[in-house]
């Protein structure tokens, strides 16, 4: 009797803490923690762009198009266009640029608009000149390696020396003065657009003072 007694007595505590064990079994089971999140997709959803590999960048896409070529847009495929890299006081192309052809097209911001010029190599000697008709004062002397021709009164000049090969008025005398360094052409803006304004005016010099054509280009101007 006093055995089964014992055994009662130590049966109770023993289905108490059955069921206790059952009731955190269940708790657990129903308030369980999420599942873990894998990092290489956290944050992304059906909805957001996920991160691929670089490789599988667009290379037609211009955002990726990072470096500076120095070409123009208005680049055709008969006339090269340089852009110019322009800071308060120059204007520098690319030398690189300005050999693929026997000529180069360039403007800078002049007034409200923009100045056009020509640029061509003789011997080491780099000539500008304005766009625009010393004689008419329109903006349309296109380049020819023999000639300049204006398209608006048909004036033609010496591509060297600017004198004019009919009645019309020449070029101004002068050189618009560059340095050629690194890679670059540099030519001052004021330089440029001094003489833009004094081409286009019909004046006889570029600038005050004495600043003839280089040597280079004034014994290239009788070749041939």
């Amino acid at each position: 009797m006093r055995r089964r007694s014992l055994l009662i007595l130590l049966a109770i505590p023993l289905l108490a803490l059955t069921t206790a064990c059952a009731a955190i079994t269940d708790l657990i089971e129903r308030e369980s923690p999420p599942a873990a999140v894998d990092e290489a997709t956290q944050g992304t959803d059906e909805n957001t762009n996920s991160i691929g590999d670089p490789a599988d960048a667009d290379p037609s896409n211009p955002a990726d198009e990072i470096e500076f070529t120095g070409l123009s847009a208005k680049t055709t495929s008969g006339q090269i266009w340089a852009e110019p890299l322009l800071d308060t006081r120059t204007a520098t192309i690319l030398m690189s640029v300005a050999q693929m052809s026997d000529h180069v097209y360039f403007e800078v911001p002049h007034n409200d608009g923009s100045a056009r010029f020509m640029g061509h190599f003789v011997g080491k000697a780099f000539l500008v000149r304005a766009a625009v008709c010393p004689n008419c004062g329109e903006e349309s002397v296109e380049w020819g390696p023999e000639v300049l021709t204006c398209g608006s009164c048909g004036t033609t000049f010496d591509p060297i020396t600017g004198v004019a090969q009919n009645e019309g008025r020449s070029y101004p005398e002068g050189w618009i003065m560059n340095t050629l360094f690194s890679g670059t052409i540099v030519m001052v803006l004021d330089d440029l657009q001094v003489a833009y304004e004094r081409t286009a005016a019909g004046e006889e010099r570029l600038f005050e003072g004495l600043r003839d054509t280089p040597s280079d280009a004034r014994r290239c101007s009788t070749c041939g």
